[in-house]
């Protein structure tokens, strides 16, 4: 049986919200060639790094959430989400930033439209500074394990707070795990758990000339771990599972079991807290990735972007 209820994790990261209108489709707008979906159903969840906290605690561990929202109506919603999620959310609420939101529009289990409400600006110093002395007020007052980089490209990884968070949590000695996007993913250096997707692994592969493959290879993943100075790498493949090359030069595709896949959403998101909080147990690099696999696999058997629960994973082990 998993446990992870000793872990305490700090996570840092852009803050969403997922907004959800479901409902059916009969006919045909007479004013443009579009659906008309009749509303049903209308839901709120936390997105983005806030969903990695929530699938931190739905895993058995705590959680503090650090990010940017907007003084709005949807920035005092994260508050009230994270309350009945059991998160401590620690926001810095910037004026000249909206709270982001995707709004999604179902019917069945197809998507039909997603609304993005998003202001993408880079952060400025001066936010910079606000973030670090939270997160060193934080540290004062609690033993973190790890810290969770969650990068989803809104605007607040800026190559200036990349390096000097780094710094901080190194000087705490915690996990560093990281989530990136390409457009800031080669600031991310000197972690421990450096986890791109495919597309991402190629677009770097790509900027550093490495010869172009069809799957992840043995040389490219040895030159991006030497170029990111990273302990471990971990490449999620999608419906092929997840590469991993450890630091003591372990590396393996893990291939995913799970066939019936509704909904994608979110899969990166438990995947990461996974393999995280699976670190802090110093599980065996195969047992994460299995376990990885596991975790994403359980979030897309699902419509819409749902946390990993620890109960669920522990059933399925058991079977």
């Amino acid at each position: 049986m998993l446990d992870f209820s000793e872990s305490n994790i700090l996570v840092l990261g852009d803050i969403m919200v997922d907004h959800y209108v479901v409902g059916s489709v009969h006919r045909m707008s007479p004013e443009a060639p579009v659906p008309v979906l009749e509303q049903e159903s209308e839901t709120y969840k936390l997105g983005g790094a806030a969903n990695v906290a929530r699938n931190i605690v739905s895993l058995g561990a705590s959680a503090t959430l650090v990010g940017i929202i907007g003084d709005d109506t949807f920035g005092k919603m994260v508050y009230k989400l994270c309350e009945k999620s059991n998160i401590e959310l620690e926001a810095i609420s910037v004026d000249e930033k909206c709270t982001t939101v995707k709004s999604r529009f179902i019917s069945g289990s197809e998507q039909l439209l997603r609304l993005d409400r998003e202001n993408s600006n880079p952060i400025s110093s001066d936010v910079v500074e606000r973030i670090l002395n939270r997160i060193e007020a934080l540290a004062l007052h609690q033993k973190f394990d790890a810290i969770i980089l969650q990068d989803y490209n809104k605007g607040l990884f800026t190559s200036d707070l990349i390096e000097k968070v780094i710094s901080l949590a190194q000087s705490n000695q915690w996990i560093i795990a990281v989530d990136p996007k390409i457009e800031s993913i080669e600031h991310f250096t000197h972690v421990d758990i450096f986890k791109p997707n495919r597309k991402e692994f190629f677009a770097l592969a790509k900027k550093l000339n490495l010869a172009g493959e069809l799957e992840v290879s043995l040389p490219q993943a040895l030159a991006i771990k030497e170029h990111m100075l990273c302990k471990s790498l971990w490449v999620t493949l999608g419906e092929k599972g997840v590469y991993y090359h450890d630091e003591s030069g372990n590396e393996a595709i893990v291939p995913t079991t799970t066939n019936n896949i509704v909904d994608v959403c979110g899969a990166g998101d438990a995947v990461i807290s996974m393999i995280t909080l699976s670190t802090i147990k110093n599980l065996s690099s195969e047992k994460i990735a299995i376990l990885a696999n596991l975790a994403g696999g359980l979030v897309c058997e699902e419509l819409g972007v749902v946390p990993v629960r620890i109960e669920d994973v522990n059933q399925r082990l058991s079977t």
